[in-house]
C-alpha cells in the first residue's frame, strides 16, 4: 500500500503484477520515493515519502487528478526533532526536488483538520491551504 488510507479490503484482490510493478517503480524512484533524515550519530530523526499521481486517475479519496502531481505522505519526525523546520524542511525539500525531477506539476498533501501545528508547519514551508475537505476515517 502506498498510503495510510489503503486498507486491507482495498488491497486484497489486486493482481501480483500490480504490486511487483509498484515495487520496481518505487525502487527506481519513478512512482514513489522515501527519504530519511539521519543525525550525525546515526540515529533516525524522521522520514517522508512522495508518490506520483497521474492525470486522469482518481486518488484514494475518489477525487479526479487533473495533472501529473506528487503527494507528500508518511511524514513523521521524532518528537525531539520537531519544531523550527530543521528536519521537516529538508525532508520536504527532498520530496519537492524528486517530484520536479519526475515531472510532477505540483506537490500536495492532506493535513487532518484538527492538526493545526502540522498545518502551520507546512504553511511555513510554502504550502497553501485550499480549504478543500475530504472525509477521513
Amino acid at each position: 500500500p502506498t498510503s495510510p488510507s489503503w486498507t486491507r479490503t482495498r488491497s486484497e484482490g489486486k493482481p501480483d503484477v500490480l504490486w511487483k510493478e509498484q515495487a520496481a517503480n518505487s525502487e527506481a524512484g519513478v512512482s514513489s520515493r522515501q527519504f530519511a533524515a539521519v543525525a550525525p550519530d546515526g540515529s533516525w530523526m524522521g522520514s517522508v515519502a512522495g508518490i506520483v499521481e497521474e492525470a486522469g486517475a482518481r486518488d484514494h479519496f475518489g477525487l479526479l487528478i487533473e495533472e501529473r502531481q506528487a503527494q507528500l505522505v508518511g511524514v513523521y519526525v521524532r518528537p525531539e526533532h520537531r519544531g523550527g523546520g530543521r528536519v521537516l524542511g529538508p525532508l520536504v525539500a527532498a520530496v519537492r526536488e524528486w517530484a520536479a525531477a519526475v515531472g510532477a506539476g505540483r506537490l500536495r498533501l492532506f493535513v487532518h483538520a484538527e492538526n493545526g501545528r502540522a498545518a502551520a508547519a507546512y504553511e511555513k514551508l510554502g504550502f497553501v491551504a485550499t480549504g478543500h475537505r475530504v472525509p477521513f476515517s
